[in-house]
């Protein structure tokens, strides 16, 4: 018998369903005959749609259960652009503490997606809302987690993942979703949000938000407290390594002809573990680099190369 269940303890590992390009969803579009302007936009968007439940997979009820707990959360997050979970932090305004970067920019303005939940955090947060504004086309504020505390501010339990807190990263992009119920491993979380917070207060404030800010980029030594991982012994006898980022000094990854750009410490481990393959190399990446090269996707091309007995195979997500 196989067991299906996404309980692993300490691990529960969730996924979303969004992939658009589906029959079924063609089908609903036409069932009126006609697929409107902004039809499935709008769908993905309305927290009561059925098809954007489905789409969402259990990413939101994970979410809707752990904020049902009793403490307080610290979120860092990057994107935050979808009624249901804006509704949601809103609701537990009191318990939270949170660190909101910007979004991109549309004509000429930055943070654009961003600022109608920045506007009504602010009102509910006060000075619990903490702006970190890159407001340039080199730097993001990528995270999107949440650190959970018992009732005595004990680091309990760690959201995180690749989902984006928008609607189309919800119900519109195949994304994962991962709670880690070990109090060790929040805490590796709660002191990155700790360091990440000090790290903003070196971060020049943009006036208006919307302003860009050609330099802002994270400080050094916000850089160097990440080049170390946390590896954190669970009860069972295995071991949680945890990578946080940046952790090189430079802002740009070095374009150097004659010399090979240096690999950042948690692709080091990455590349260690695929050239330990002994059968296959399965992977899905969301833009891993440029032409395919000095990246993941170039890592496995070579081993493959060398290694013809090892299947390599996977999807990215552009040509």
């Amino acid at each position: 018998p196989v067991a299906i269940t996404s309980k692993r303890p300490p691990f529960r590992t969730t996924f979303t369903n969004g992939i658009l390009a589906a029959q079924w969803l063609s089908n609903v579009l036409n069932e009126d005959g006609v697929i409107e302007k902004n039809e499935l936009i709008e769908k993905i968007e309305n927290p009561d749609d059925p098809h954007r439940k489905y789409l969402a997979g259990d990413v939101l009820s994970l979410l809707h259960e752990l904020f049902e707990r009793k403490g307080t959360f610290k979120l860092a997050l990057y994107e935050l652009e979808d009624k249901e979970l804006e509704d949601l932090l809103i609701a537990n305004a009191a318990r939270l503490e949170v660190i909101l970067a910007n979004t991109g920019v549309a004509s000429g303005e930055w943070d654009v997606r961003n600022k109608p939940a920045r506007k009504r955090l602010r009102a509910a947060l006060k000075t619990r809302l903490h702006d970190r504004m890159f407001n340039n086309a080199t730097h993001i504020g990528h995270n999107k987690f949440v650190v959970h505390y018992d009732e005595a501010g004990r680091p309990r339990s760690v959201f995180t993942g690749s989902t984006n807190w928008t609607s189309t990263g919800i119900a519109g992009q195949t994304n994962n979703a991962v709670l880690v119920e070990d109090a060790k491993v929040a805490q590796a979380f709660d002191d990155y949000w700790q360091r990440m917070l000090a790290d903003r207060t070196r971060i020049r404030k943009p006036s208006p938000l919307s302003a860009p800010m050609t330099d802002n980029q994270q400080d050094m030594p916000f850089r160097e407290s990440n080049e170390q991982a946390a590896i954190i012994p669970l009860a069972a006898g295995a071991q949680v390594t945890a990578w946080f980022s940046p952790n090189r000094p430079e802002r740009r990854k070095p374009t150097s002809k004659t010399k090979p750009a240096p690999v950042p410490p948690d692709l080091e481990e990455v590349y260690r573990r695929m050239r330990m393959a002994k059968e296959a190399i399965l992977f899905l990446a969301f833009y891993p680099g440029q032409k395919g090269v000095v990246c993941m996707i170039g890592e496995a091309i070579d081993i493959g190369r060398k290694d013809s007995s090892i299947l390599v195979m996977g999807a990215v997500s552009s040509p």
